[in-house]
């Protein structure tokens, strides 16, 4: 569960400070808005703001069959909302069904779409990737998340929020950070954004014994020792994927949901690559 605030805290990125700007018009209104950003951004947190989470429905495009039908699904629902995350995900069948149950007769009055991309949705309609009628429907209002390598000037102020929140959810008090560990963490790109952040800060509250977060529970490797680890060079494209998916899983202490979304693959990709491994012997 995230604990991302996109509404108090006072950010300096400006593409974040936009979002921020248009939150009250967007969550008041009923029309359809795309969110994209890389994994990790709070992208659904930011979709579960806006959207009243007794009307919506939750559906992940990357999880659903090659057949799913959106015209029944809509009609056989009672929600007047629908959250559907990973959109860049959808085949050409899955495009045209949704499309096709948008335009259909009382539909577009009837429901609300909030969608998610990792990918950029606009690229993929110039190159024939995904349907630019379906793009429009979808993109009435556009929200872009930056990753957290790109908006190191909000480090700070997410960390602090961050240890403060989870100093209450594990029952410590006055925990700060020691300027030190606030260096280690501007030095690092944070290839998982923010959802890295809140596994890395959490894990320091937790190992945190006085009222100090020392730069030692920061538990992340510095620029140079994962230079040194990657040794790709000479590896088959095999090797260099299954040498990826082990480090992102100790990275994230086996939380595989987490992995899944920092490698960019579905959960159901990640099992099967741990069950082909697991049965090589390597796992």
């Amino acid at each position: 569960m995230s604990v991302m605030d996109f509404v108090n805290l006072e950010f300096a990125d400006d593409k974040v400070k936009k979002v921020q700007e248009m939150l009250p018009a967007v969550r008041s209104s009923r029309a359809n808005v795309l969110i994209c950003g890389p994994t990790g951004t709070g992208k659904t947190t930011l979709a579960k703001y806006l959207l009243n989470p007794v009307e919506c429905a939750y559906i992940d495009a990357s999880e659903i069959a090659e057949n799913f039908n959106f015209s029944a699904f809509f009609e056989n629902s009672d929600r007047g909302a629908y959250l559907l995350e990973n959109i860049d995900r959808l085949s050409p069948q899955q495009q045209k069904s949704l499309f096709e149950a948008l335009e259909s007769s009382g539909t577009l009055e009837k429901i609300r779409v909030v969608s998610s991309s990792r990918g950029n949705l606009k690229s993929m309609v110039q190159k024939g990737q995904f349907r630019e009628d379906l793009y429009y429907r979808l993109t009435v209002l556009n929200l872009e998340l930056p990753a957290l390598g790109q908006r190191l000037c909000d480090l700070e102020i997410l960390a602090k929020h961050l240890v403060s929140v989870f100093a209450i959810i594990h029952q410590k008090s006055n925990l700060v950070l020691s300027p030190e560990a606030l260096e280690k963490m501007k030095l690092w790109s944070w290839p998982g954004n923010i959802r890295e952040l809140e596994n890395v800060l959490e894990r320091a509250v937790i190992l945190a014994e006085g009222s100090v977060i020392q730069a030692s529970h920061i538990a992340i490797e510095s620029p140079e020792s994962l230079d040194e680890s990657v040794g790709f060079a000479g590896m088959t494209l095999s090797q260099v994927e299954q040498k990826l998916i082990l480090q992102t899983l100790q990275l994230t202490e086996q939380n595989r949901t987490r992995a899944a979304e920092i490698l960019g693959i579905s959960i159901r990709t990640l099992r099967n690559k741990i069950n082909e491994y697991r049965q090589a012997g390597l796992v």
